[in-house]
């Protein structure tokens, strides 16, 4: 098989794939070439850049959205439990702070709260903008505050998308 496309404005259109039995190769030349048809290598693409010395380009594939990396209830607990100390002291720095969270009085910590509880799945930048709300409300919500170091290590546990 012969691969034929179009010039237009320095990239291949219409690229189509003909048979060799195609009436016969003088006539199938002499009717693609009368209307701007050019052979073209079999690996080219529609959308391939004429590069003007007889090579083509062919197009990148797209990019695949960045997904960010979500975690489950138990997950984000889990990286959590690993951020505040490990272990059951991991456990009980998280469980401590959840608790204050849930009988707190200030709107904005409940409000937070409110979201973690009804929660399945949880997103990194969320979780860093929640933990971020509990630094910023320090002793006042649980002793010893959350930490900047505590929130660090909540993102360098998160898995990479």
């Amino acid at each position: 098989m012969t691969k034929f496309a179009r010039n237009r404005d320095g990239y291949l259109i219409d690229v189509y794939r003909v048979p060799e039995d195609f009436p016969t190769t003088e006539r199938r030349d002499r009717c693609l070439g009368a209307d701007g048809w050019i052979v073209v290598p079999d690996d080219i693409i529609n959308g391939a850049k004429v590069n003007g010395d007889g090579t083509y380009t062919n197009p990148l594939p797209p990019q695949a959205p960045v997904i960010a990396p979500v975690l489950s209830k138990t997950a984000f607990m889990d990286v959590c439990e690993i951020a505040f100390g490990g272990g059951a002291t991991g456990r009980a720095r998280f469980g401590k702070i959840i608790k204050a969270c849930e009988t707190s009085t200030d709107d904005e910590v409940r409000f937070v709260y409110e979201k973690f509880k009804g929660a399945q799945w949880f997103e990194k930048a969320k979780v860093f903008a929640f933990i971020t709300v509990l630094i910023g409300k320090g002793a006042a919500l649980v002793d010893p505050p959350v930490s900047v170091a505590e929130r660090a290590a909540v993102n360098s546990g998160w898995p990479n998308a």
